[in-house]
C-alpha cells in the first residue's frame, strides 16, 4: 500500500504523541504526520493496528493527527491560489480523520469482545512468555482492554508481575513480534546502556548485538534479546536475555560503561 508523505516533516512534529506511540508509528512505516493522516483515511488494518498497545494511544494518535490536518488546512486563507489544492486535500483529511475518531474512538466494542484474565495459579511473572492455559476470556468487568481470543496474548510477555484473576492490559504486554520457546534456557537481567538511537528505536522483543572495545579485552555477542527499555537520567535501563556464558561477558562489560548496541539483527 502506498503512502503519500505530502511535506517532509517528521512524525516527531507532531504535538501530544508519547515517545511510545513515536516507535510504535515507525514500526507501521509511518515517518511523517501527512503519510499517517492518508493511513487512517485509507489504511483498514491501522485501527487494529494502534489497538494493539496502550488503550489511550489510538485515541491520542488520531487527535493529534487531526489538530495537524486542520493547522494544515488553515493555511488556505495565508496562500496564493495556485497552492491551495493540496491544502485542500489536507482539508479533505481532516474530514476523514474526524471519520477515523468516530470509527476508531467512539465506537462501541464488539459484542463478543471480553476481558481477558490471569488464571495461572502463581500468576504470570515479569517476561514469562503467557500460553494459552495462562489466561482465560471472561465478561468484561471494568478492564479497559478487551479481547476477541485468547490467542492475541499468547506469546507476548508482561513487564511486570500479574497476579492471578488479574486483567490483562494490552499496554501492559510486550509489542513486538510474539515468541514461542526462544527464552528457554537463556538468563534474563538488567543492564545500564548508553543512549543510543539504535536501542532506542527498538521495541521488545527484538535481537540486537552488543560490543565493547577496551584496553583489556574485546566483547562482541549476538543473540541477545532486548526485552524492556527504560530511560532513566542517561542511562538506558535495558532488560536483556542471552546465554549465561554471554550474559557474564554482558555484565562485565557493563559494569565498566563500556557495552554499545551496534546491530540490530531483526
Amino acid at each position: 500500500m502506498s503512502e503519500r508523505p505530502w511535506d517532509g516533516l517528521p512524525i516527531g512534529a507532531l504535538d501530544g504523541l508519547t515517545d511510545d506511540d513515536k516507535k510504535l508509528l515507525c514500526t507501521l512505516g509511518i515517518h511523517s504526520p501527512n503519510a499517517l493522516n492518508w493511513r487512517l483515511i485509507h489504511d483498514p488494518t491501522i485501527d487494529s493496528a494502534l489497538n494493539q498497545t496502550d488503550p489511550t494511544t489510538r485515541s491520542r494518535v488520531v487527535e493529534a493527527a487531526a489538530r495537524y490536518a486542520v493547522r494544515r488546512a488553515g493555511r488556505i486563507v495565508s496562500r496564493p491560489a495556485a497552492d491551495h489544492l493540496l491544502d485542500l486535500m489536507i482539508a479533505a483529511a481532516v474530514l476523514g480523520i474526524m471519520f477515523a475518531v468516530s470509527r476508531n474512538g467512539l465506537r462501541p466494542p464488539a459484542a463478543g469482545h471480553r476481558a481477558l484474565i490471569v488464571q495461572a495459579p502463581a500468576g504470570i511473572a515479569p517476561f514469562h512468555v503467557i500460553t494459552a492455559g495462562d489466561v482465560a476470556l471472561t465478561a468484561s468487568d471494568g478492564a479497559s482492554s478487551l479481547w476477541d481470543s485468547v490467542d492475541q496474548a499468547v506469546g507476548r510477555y508482561p513487564l511486570a508481575y500479574l497476579p492471578r484473576g488479574a486483567a490483562v492490559e494490552r499496554w501492559a504486554l510486550s509489542k513486538g513480534q510474539p515468541l514461542t520457546r526462544e527464552l528457554d534456557g537463556l538468563q534474563i537481567a538488567q543492564i545500564g546502556l548508553p543512549i543510543d538511537p539504535l536501542l532506542e528505536a527498538v521495541v521488545p522483543p527484538q535481537i540486537i548485538a552488543l560490543a565493547s572495545a577496551s584496553s583489556t579485552a574485546n566483547v562482541y555477542v549476538t543473540d541477545v534479546y532486548v526485552l524492556g527499555v527504560e530511560k532513566r537520567g542517561d542511562v538506558l535501563s535495558t532488560t536483556v536475555a542471552t546465554k549465561p556464558d554471554n550474559m557474564k561477558l554482558l555484565m562485565a562489560a557493563a559494569s565498566s560503561g563500556k557495552l554499545t548496541p551496534i546491530s540490530s539483527a531483526r
